[in-house]
């Protein structure tokens, strides 16, 4: 009589709809394209400023190569009676850096990198100088359909160096003669203040101040480069293409008989 009882519509479960209730909710085709857009909106504005902090940091890394050979120099002259190398065999380049490079002529490539012992012990076997490697450096890129100087390969690879040395200290010049001299500079015969004094840098210093048709532009930034001072401080420099001096710079160790202080007025 008093037999089980069930009103209608309770405590009766339509599991088929509950399942549909909880299904999630999927996106649509719409939806989709929108968050795609987005994200791809938002790479496109990222990877420009990481490509330029990826830039940045190999600038700050050259720089302190550089400092890093110019506590070299400071280490050098002091044991070698203040006078720079003479400049022979390529002294520009080899004077340190990997003593394993694919330019090899005999006549013209000098064996024995004098300043790597001064730089680091380690460098005395001349088979690892990461420090004279420019991580931005690349080939040397020959313009207006000119062959490139390091054929095809990094500078570094080519030279066993990134930075050129600046050759107006490796030898003498006599002003009134107009010619070079035998003889080493000494560092007593720069007239120029040391602050001011290019000691080396990226090579495209050498193709700026010739305005030479090739590229050496290793950080993107055309004439703009890393230069190790005589000082000893590192500074990232706008070189005027035809100027071996001016206020900011000189690669003429000898100010007086040149009258640069005239020629970088009228610059």
């Amino acid at each position: 009589m008093f037999g089980h009882f069930e009103r209608p519509g309770r405590g009766r479960t339509d599991r088929g709809q509950i399942g549909r209730r909880r299904r999630p909710r999927a996106f649509t085709l719409v939806e989709l394209l929108t968050v795609v857009g987005i994200v791809a909106i938002l790479v496109s504005m990222l990877l420009p400023m990481l490509a330029n902090a990826r830039a940045c940091a190999k600038v700050a890394v050259c720089a302190t190569h550089l400092r890093a050979i110019g506590q070299g120099w400071m280490m050098y002259l002091p044991a070698n009676n203040e006078t720079f190398p003479p400049a022979w065999k390529n002294m520009h380049w080899f004077y340190g850096g990997n003593g394993v490079q694919q330019w090899n002529h005999p006549t013209w490539t000098l064996a024995h990198r004098p300043l790597n012992p001064y730089v680091a012990l380690a460098l005395r076997e001349e088979m690892h100088a990461e420090v004279f490697r420019c991580p931005a450096d690349r080939e040397i890129r020959g313009l207006e359909g000119r062959t490139s100087p390091t054929l095809g390969v990094s500078t570094y690879e080519y030279f066993g160096n990134s930075y050129m040395m600046n050759y107006m200290l490796l030898q003498r010049f006599d002003a009134e003669a107009g010619r070079w001299l035998n003889g080493a500079v000494r560092l007593a015969d720069v007239e120029i203040p040391h602050g001011r004094m290019v000691l080396a840098g990226d090579c495209q210093w050498y193709y700026s101040t010739l305005e030479a048709p090739y590229d050496a532009n290793f950080h993107n930034r055309r004439d703009r480069m890393n230069l190790i001072f005589l000082d000893g401080h590192v500074s990232y420099v706008q070189i005027v293409r035809g100027a071996w001096a001016t206020p900011d710079y000189s690669f003429w160790p000898w100010e007086v008989e040149y009258g640069l202080e005239e020629s970088s007025e009228e610059q």
